[in-house]
């Protein structure tokens, strides 16, 4: 090259140097302005001219996730920077963030991976986790991480449950109960899925227990059905459902022995279905009237 350059004399030498000189200048603006770019193939005799991308060298949170509520929770906006090793912040790099459990064995749903902005800063918005438990988060970029503050996720509390059906009048021994529908809300009247909601019997003359699946989980509309419920003996009851402290009563209802129908409520008024039914019921509570009385006595 040098010979080249004997040759054409001075002005060969002043073409090559503003040449070069032009490179580092592209080099150094590159550089200054943290572009991902590479420049291959730029030749002069014997100068080939290539500029890698500057490393990212350092991850921080901005802001740190906090503690949560819900089913599933939302996160606040996660916000992260990345910076070269300068501390200047570096644009147009992929950032991914991830979800480390302590306790909890959930995932996390969302956008997880952005592009930084020219001020190298990646917010990651609309974050969820469906499970409670204690997390992390970590993010990563061309072979850096960061690791967050722990936080929490816990299940928003049960403020009300609702009888969506009360239980009726029912014969039999056992006598069967119709459908129980019960669902339970949290404090802004939102259903509440995945709670345990527990029903009993109460007893105001019968001396009985509740036979079936007592014990369910409400699905994603806070519904509980219990089905196939059972009592075995007549008397006068009533139910409570129960969730997480919360309670609710049902109203009054009768179990009546097979055969014996006291619900003259549903039977046109004076005809003689209604008059038997009314007897009876009469007559029902009569006796328990007399049972009380004697054993008061005793």
């Amino acid at each position: 090259m040098f010979e080249l350059l004997k040759l054409l004399g001075g002005w060969a030498w002043i073409v090559l140097l503003i040449t070069i000189g032009i490179i580092v200048f592209i080099i150094l603006n590159f550089k200054k302005q943290n572009k991902q770019v590479e420049l291959t193939e730029i030749k002069l005799p014997g100068v080939t001219a290539k500029i890698s991308p500057i490393p990212v060298r350092r991850i921080a949170f901005i802001t740190q996730p906090k503690d949560a509520s819900g089913m599933p929770a939302s996160l606040a906006d996660i916000i992260v920077r990345i910076y070269d090793d300068n501390n200047k912040p570096l644009g147009g790099r992929q950032v991914i963030v991830e979800l480390h459990s302590f306790s909890g064995t959930d995932y996390l749903r969302g956008i997880l991976n952005r592009l930084s902005d020219e001020t190298g800063t990646v917010v990651f918005s609309g974050l969820k986790i469906s499970r409670s438990g204690q997390y992390e988060l970590i993010a990563k970029s061309e072979g850096q991480l960061i690791i967050s503050a722990p936080f929490e996720i816990t299940p928003l509390p049960v403020r009300r449950i609702a009888f969506i059906t009360q239980p009726k009048d029912a014969s039999g021994r056992p006598a069967s109960l119709a459908d129980i529908i019960v669902r339970i809300y949290d404090d802004n009247n939102k259903p509440l899925g995945g709670r345990q909601v527990i029903v009993e019997l109460n007893s105001f003359s019968g001396t009985d227990y509740l036979r079936g699946i007592l014990n369910r989980l409400s699905d994603e509309t806070g519904t509980v059905v219990f089905s196939g419920l059972k009592i075995l003996r007549s008397g006068q009851y009533e139910l409570i459902a129960k969730s997480e402290g919360q309670l609710i009563i049902s109203a009054p209802f009768e179990i009546t022995p097979p055969g014996l129908d006291t619900n003259f409520s549903d039977k046109p008024f004076n005809s003689p279905e209604y008059k038997i039914a009314l007897s009876r019921k009469l007559a029902l509570s009569k006796a328990e009237d007399e049972l009380k009385m004697d054993k008061e006595e005793i």
